[in-house]
């Protein structure tokens, strides 16, 4: 989905270190890698073959959903019934991921000042 290298142009990764290169392709990897759960997971809920595309759709807009706000609609999201289930488990840590990304990318802008 989005490497590090799709998300950063060469003047931005020379602002990262090393260490800061190597943490944030390995969150993006570890972003990816959720985002495909939350489409397995959404998929097998609605009944979707698995790699329907429909299914990264639906996890893109649930992940969306969920960055506006911790509860989901559940008109919208009929699998959201229970907000300790396995979807908002999955969307949390999708954002735990996401911020640490931007951790490492503050820690970045901060060792510049």
């Amino acid at each position: 989905m989005d490497s590090f290298e799709e998300n950063y142009d060469a003047e931005a990764q020379r602002s990262f270190t090393n260490e800061q290169c190597a943490n944030l392709r390995r969150l993006h990897q570890e972003l990816d890698a959720k985002h495909d759960e939350i489409a397995a997971h959404v998929a097998k809920q609605l009944g979707y073959d698995e790699g329907d595309p429909r299914s990264h759709e639906e996890a893109s807009e649930a992940i969306r959903s969920w960055g506006e706000g911790p509860e989901m609609d559940p008109a919208r999201w009929p699998i959201a019934d229970n907000p300790t289930g396995k979807l908002q488990q999955l969307l949390k840590e999708h954002r735990d991921i996401a911020e640490s990304i931007l951790d490492v990318r503050e820690e970045s802008s901060d060792d510049e000042d």
